[in-house]
């Protein structure tokens, strides 16, 4: 079972299995409720195709990872009732709904799967990290470690609504709240700024 709380990291259970593949996903804001997830093989192989064929480059493969998981997003969605998961967080929580961290925990459990499927050649699985530039609020993310250089990277899905791709960022430019990277699904994101994105990060810290 998982386990989690707004100070501590959850704990989510992991399968990896010929088929189908098993993985818990946190929804309801704080890991309040988990859903175990079946992926048929092919299925999986099908959404991971991207990371297939070894990356050219880190950031080749850090953009691949974006597209990955944003499509296994979408499909945990149809499964598990958050295909409506808006972007960031709102003061009324509607069903399916995610905060920082219930999307922190799920993205670190899809690298995760990916690095132990033997996906990731550039790249580590690290533990999500958390800012705090106004002590009341704080806000997590999902971490990944170039292998040759050290250089962390945030891989923040928080932003945007489910299925589209994490934002990819230096992890020294993320804590200092730096303008966010390029982002091919951003444009296409027309509603308006969550209620606690405006001027603080969203989860309030106990």
């Amino acid at each position: 079972m998982a386990t989690c709380s707004l100070t501590l990291f959850c704990l989510t259970t992991l399968t990896v299995s010929a088929n189908p593949i098993v993985l818990t996903v946190c929804h309801e804001y704080g890991c309040n409720e988990e859903t175990e997830v079946y992926f048929p093989l092919a299925s999986w192989q099908e959404i991971t195709s991207p990371l297939l064929e070894e990356p050219e480059s880190p950031r080749s493969e850090r953009e691949r990872i974006a597209r990955v998981i944003a499509s296994i997003e979408k499909q945990v969605g149809s499964l598990t009732g958050t295909q409506d998961d808006r972007a960031g967080n709102y003061a009324e929580t509607p069903s399916g709904q995610m905060d920082c961290i219930d999307e922190s925990t799920n993205t670190t459990t899809y690298l995760t799967l990916l690095e132990k499927n033997g996906l990731l050649r550039w790249h580590k699985v690290s533990e999500r990290v958390r800012r705090m530039p106004w002590f009341i609020f704080q806000h997590w993310t999902a971490v990944i470690t170039e292998l040759k250089t050290g250089k962390a990277f945030a891989v923040d899905s928080w932003y945007l609504p489910n299925g589209k791709q994490p934002y990819i960022q230096a992890l020294d430019a993320w804590y200092k709240k730096g303008p966010l990277p390029h982002n091919p699904d951003a444009a296409s994101h027309q509603s308006g700024r969550p209620i606690l994105q405006q001027s603080l990060d969203e989860v309030p810290s106990l």
